[in-house]
């Protein structure tokens, strides 16, 4: 039989699903202090809390950073965490994060790639201008050189296959 604590950390899970944020997001706080070394509690948290202008984003990240230390080889709080840190111009420590789900979890690893590269293009954009010494060209290059590694292939390859050869 689940304890009372599980049965927070359940219902919070299904607010979370539900849509209900701030239900969940006040569930999973209470649990922080009773389940601290819960990583579900931290995910859950920060994945509620992007829906609440009210939190701010040093939390939300906190609590991302929290589910990964406990759970280091979960790649869905590892992209979960990389996401995060896409769209707040985090792009070393994005991919970093995707790169290790990549390697925990290498039956998807192209899924990985594909996602990182296309979160840094979308995202990294946004940041030309605003991130010192990042250009639409340094984002350009990044997100095709993970491109090709999600395809595995060299850019001498890519090109050979571009060129029709």
């Amino acid at each position: 039989m689940a304890t009372k604590d599980e049965q927070v950390l359940q219902r919070a899970e299904l607010k979370l699903t539900e849509g209900n944020f701030k239900g969940a997001y006040r569930d999973f706080k209470s649990l922080t202090k009773k389940l601290p070394e819960e990583p579900r509690v931290f995910f859950g948290m920060a994945e509620a809390a992007l829906a609440l202008p009210e939190v701010s984003a040093q939390e939300i990240l906190l609590s991302y950073k929290k589910a990964v230390e406990l759970d280091p080889e979960n790649p869905l709080y590892l992209t979960g965490y990389g996401n995060y840190c896409l769209e707040t111009g985090m792009l070393d420590r994005a991919e970093e994060l995707y790169r290790k789900a990549a390697e925990v979890d290498p039956d998807n690893a192209t899924q990985y790639f594909t996602d990182l590269a296309t979160g840094l293009y979308i995202n990294g954009m946004k940041f030309v201008g605003r991130i010192p010494a990042l250009t639409r060209e340094d984002v350009l290059r990044r997100s095709i050189r993970i491109f090709l590694e999600a395809l595995g292939l060299s850019w001498d390859r890519a090109k050979e296959i571009m060129e029709g050869e």
